[in-house]
């Protein structure tokens, strides 16, 4: 099941994880060039606040989609979650 997340919106994202401790799978695709930013959290809610706030304020991990971020602006990016699994199965 896939659920995407236009404009970074995180008010969907809060009703379809509602237990902090979701793990899965997800995705922030950027809509311009579809490149994108694949990771897995064992906590999906407090994994998708941490790349919000570090892209806004320009501290994020990866320099790519920091600069696509910048380049392109919040409305060209989705936030997919691909797969929810348990915690042990994230790494494999």
């Amino acid at each position: 099941m896939k659920l995407i997340v236009n404009k970074f919106g995180t008010f969907k994202i809060k009703l379809y994880i509602k237990k902090k401790k979701k793990s899965g799978i997800y995705q922030i695709v950027n809509k311009v060039n579809e490149k994108s930013y694949i990771g897995s959290s064992s906590r999906l809610k407090l994994r998708w606040n941490r790349h919000l706030t570090d892209l806004k304020c320009n501290v994020h991990h990866s320099l790519a989609l920091q600069r696509a971020f910048h380049k392109y602006g919040y409305d060209n990016f989705e936030f997919i979650i691909l797969e929810n699994c348990k915690e042990s199965k994230l790494l494999e």
